[in-house]
Protein backbone atom coordinates (compact mmCIF):
# COMPACT_ATOMS: atom_id res chain seq x y z
CA UNK A 1 0.00 0.00 0.00
CA UNK A 2 1.39 3.33 -0.93
CA UNK A 3 0.60 6.71 0.80
CA UNK A 4 1.33 9.79 -0.76
CA UNK A 5 0.72 13.30 0.69
CA UNK A 6 -0.11 16.23 -1.19
CA UNK A 7 0.17 17.15 -5.03
CA UNK A 8 3.84 16.48 -6.63
CA UNK A 9 5.01 19.81 -8.00
CA UNK A 10 8.36 20.36 -8.99
CA UNK A 11 8.52 23.76 -6.51
CA UNK A 12 6.89 22.36 -3.87
CA UNK A 13 8.15 19.82 -1.57
CA UNK A 14 7.01 16.28 -1.18
CA UNK A 15 6.90 13.76 1.06
CA UNK A 16 8.58 10.36 1.08
CA UNK A 17 6.23 7.27 -0.34
CA UNK A 18 6.11 4.75 1.88
CA UNK A 19 5.21 0.94 1.38
CA UNK A 20 4.04 -0.70 4.30
CA UNK A 21 4.79 -4.33 4.75
CA UNK A 22 2.26 -6.87 3.71
CA UNK A 23 1.42 -9.17 6.77
CA UNK A 24 1.00 -12.55 6.02
CA UNK A 25 -1.48 -14.52 6.76
CA UNK A 26 -1.80 -17.45 8.86
CA UNK A 27 -2.62 -20.87 7.22
CA UNK A 28 -3.45 -23.63 9.61
CA UNK A 29 -4.46 -26.08 7.07
CA UNK A 30 -1.16 -26.28 5.44
CA UNK A 31 0.02 -30.11 5.60
CA UNK A 32 3.94 -29.04 5.28
CA UNK A 33 3.91 -27.71 8.09
CA UNK A 34 5.11 -29.08 11.18
CA UNK A 35 3.82 -29.56 14.22
CA UNK A 36 5.21 -28.25 17.53
CA UNK A 37 7.77 -30.34 19.65
CA UNK A 38 5.82 -31.90 22.99
CA UNK A 39 7.98 -30.76 25.94
CA UNK A 40 9.07 -34.22 27.89
CA UNK A 41 9.70 -33.54 31.32
CA UNK A 42 13.05 -35.07 32.31
CA UNK A 43 11.37 -36.53 35.34
CA UNK A 44 8.77 -38.63 33.16
CA UNK A 45 10.92 -39.63 30.49
CA UNK A 46 12.71 -43.31 31.07
CA UNK A 47 16.25 -42.70 29.85
CA UNK A 48 16.97 -40.21 32.78
CA UNK A 49 15.88 -42.55 35.06
CA UNK A 50 17.99 -45.15 33.55
CA UNK A 51 21.15 -42.78 33.37
CA UNK A 52 20.75 -42.03 37.53
CA UNK A 53 19.83 -45.77 38.28
CA UNK A 54 23.43 -46.75 36.56
CA UNK A 55 25.44 -43.27 38.08
CA UNK A 56 24.21 -44.76 41.28
CA UNK A 57 25.47 -48.36 40.41
CA UNK A 58 28.70 -47.11 39.77
CA UNK A 59 28.73 -44.39 42.16
CA UNK A 60 28.43 -46.48 44.92
CA UNK A 61 31.40 -49.30 44.60
CA UNK A 62 33.30 -46.23 43.71
CA UNK A 63 32.53 -44.36 47.08
CA UNK A 64 33.30 -47.66 49.28
CA UNK A 65 36.55 -47.82 47.59
CA UNK A 66 37.07 -44.51 48.41
CA UNK A 67 36.49 -44.96 51.45
CA UNK A 68 38.17 -48.09 52.10
CA UNK A 69 41.73 -46.43 50.75
CA UNK A 70 41.45 -43.02 52.85
CA UNK A 71 41.10 -45.40 55.85
CA UNK A 72 44.01 -47.23 54.96
CA UNK A 73 46.11 -44.11 53.67
CA UNK A 74 45.33 -42.16 57.25
CA UNK A 75 46.84 -45.65 59.36
CA UNK A 76 49.79 -45.53 57.37
CA UNK A 77 52.79 -45.46 59.44
CA UNK A 78 50.78 -46.34 62.84
CA UNK A 79 51.98 -48.97 64.71
CA UNK A 80 49.65 -52.09 65.29
CA UNK A 81 49.09 -52.51 68.93
CA UNK A 82 48.52 -56.01 70.56
CA UNK A 83 50.17 -59.24 71.04
CA UNK A 84 48.61 -61.90 68.36
CA UNK A 85 50.21 -64.40 70.38
CA UNK A 86 48.87 -64.17 73.98
CA UNK A 87 48.04 -67.29 75.08
CA UNK A 88 48.78 -69.15 71.95
CA UNK A 89 51.21 -71.63 73.32
CA UNK A 90 50.46 -73.05 76.83
CA UNK A 91 53.04 -74.18 77.49
CA UNK A 92 55.30 -72.52 75.40
CA UNK A 93 57.85 -74.65 73.65
CA UNK A 94 61.22 -73.20 74.99
CA UNK A 95 64.71 -73.84 73.62
CA UNK A 96 65.37 -76.83 75.63
CA UNK A 97 62.88 -78.63 74.22
CA UNK A 98 63.76 -77.66 70.54
CA UNK A 99 67.18 -78.60 71.15
CA UNK A 100 66.25 -81.95 72.67
CA UNK A 101 64.36 -82.50 69.30
CA UNK A 102 66.78 -81.37 67.26
CA UNK A 103 69.20 -84.33 68.74
CA UNK A 104 66.36 -86.94 68.49
CA UNK A 105 65.52 -85.81 65.25
CA UNK A 106 69.13 -86.42 63.94
CA UNK A 107 69.18 -89.95 64.45
CA UNK A 108 66.68 -90.65 61.51
CA UNK A 109 69.06 -92.30 58.95
CA UNK A 110 68.92 -91.28 55.24
CA UNK A 111 68.40 -87.65 55.66
CA UNK A 112 71.32 -84.95 54.71
CA UNK A 113 70.21 -82.12 56.66
CA UNK A 114 67.55 -81.47 59.14
CA UNK A 115 66.15 -78.08 60.72
CA UNK A 116 64.07 -77.22 63.46
CA UNK A 117 62.60 -73.55 63.85
CA UNK A 118 59.66 -72.20 65.92
CA UNK A 119 57.99 -69.16 63.79
CA UNK A 120 55.06 -67.29 64.76
CA UNK A 121 53.84 -70.19 67.15
CA UNK A 122 54.73 -72.52 64.06
CA UNK A 123 56.84 -75.33 65.09
CA UNK A 124 58.67 -76.04 61.32
CA UNK A 125 60.67 -78.79 61.04
CA UNK A 126 62.81 -79.38 57.52
CA UNK A 127 64.04 -82.53 56.34
CA UNK A 128 66.23 -82.59 53.00
CA UNK A 129 66.24 -85.96 51.54
CA UNK A 130 68.42 -86.90 48.89
CA UNK A 131 67.50 -85.85 45.09
CA UNK A 132 67.08 -89.72 44.01
CA UNK A 133 64.38 -90.58 46.98
CA UNK A 134 61.31 -91.36 45.65
CA UNK A 135 57.68 -90.30 47.05
CA UNK A 136 57.45 -93.11 49.14
CA UNK A 137 60.47 -92.31 50.90
CA UNK A 138 59.56 -88.66 51.87
CA UNK A 139 55.91 -89.76 53.60
CA UNK A 140 58.00 -92.91 55.73
CA UNK A 141 60.14 -90.20 56.79
CA UNK A 142 57.82 -87.43 57.83
CA UNK A 143 55.90 -90.51 59.54
CA UNK A 144 59.52 -91.34 61.69
CA UNK A 145 60.16 -87.70 61.99
CA UNK A 146 56.34 -87.05 63.23
CA UNK A 147 56.50 -90.21 65.76
CA UNK A 148 59.75 -88.77 67.10
CA UNK A 149 58.60 -85.01 67.71
CA UNK A 150 55.77 -87.16 69.64
CA UNK A 151 57.90 -88.72 71.81
CA UNK A 152 59.68 -85.12 72.68
CA UNK A 153 56.63 -82.92 73.24
CA UNK A 154 53.24 -84.43 74.15
CA UNK A 155 50.85 -84.23 71.53
CA UNK A 156 47.70 -83.64 73.86
CA UNK A 157 50.01 -80.21 75.46
CA UNK A 158 51.68 -79.03 72.66
CA UNK A 159 49.85 -79.61 69.60
CA UNK A 160 45.65 -79.68 70.20
CA UNK A 161 43.91 -77.30 70.36
CA UNK A 162 41.45 -76.92 73.53
CA UNK A 163 38.34 -74.42 74.66
CA UNK A 164 40.59 -72.58 77.10
CA UNK A 165 42.56 -70.93 74.55
CA UNK A 166 39.47 -69.15 73.18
Amino acid sequence: MKKVLGPMDSTQEYEVIVDEPKKKQKNNNNPRKKKPKRKVSRMKDWSFTAIVICLLVIFIPLAYMGVTLYRAYSETGRPIIGHRFDNDLSPKINEEELKSLQSTLDTIEGVEKINVELTTATLRIYLELPDESGKDLFKAKANEAQELLFSVLSKEDYFTANDSLL
